[in-house]
């Protein structure tokens, strides 16, 4: 049966040896290293749901609710609902213009 090792004797050894000072160094570099990654995990975890629970502000029926108890009228109604409607749309794409094409096409060979 192996005898058990002093923890004195232990820390002795690695604390007189360079092997040592490695070994404790290294040992605070993982230790950093781990603490920080936990760290930077918590944080994107938290900053994902501050974005993700975010509602709109104004939907389209708070508007219809408005206009329906006749706290906006017929052309408020229908001006706020076109520019709400006209911020919820995608922004339309780029239409290419032939002078936008950087090689004009070659035209087939005869036959």
């Amino acid at each position: 049966m192996i005898a058990p090792v002093p923890v004195q004797f232990v820390t002795t050894l690695l604390a007189a040896t360079p092997i040592g000072d490695i070994l404790v160094w290294a040992g605070a570099l993982v230790a950093i290293v781990i603490v920080g990654g936990i760290v930077i995990f918590q944080l994107r975890q938290y900053l994902r749901s501050e974005g993700s629970t975010s509602t709109p502000g104004f939907t389209l029926q708070n508007l219809r609710d408005l206009h329906a108890a006749g706290e906006l009228t017929d052309d408020e109604y229908e001006t706020a609902r076109t520019a709400l409607i006209a911020a919820l749309r995608p922004p339309p794409k780029p239409v290419e213009s032939p002078a936008d094409d950087p090689e004009p096409p070659t035209p087939a060979a005869p036959g």
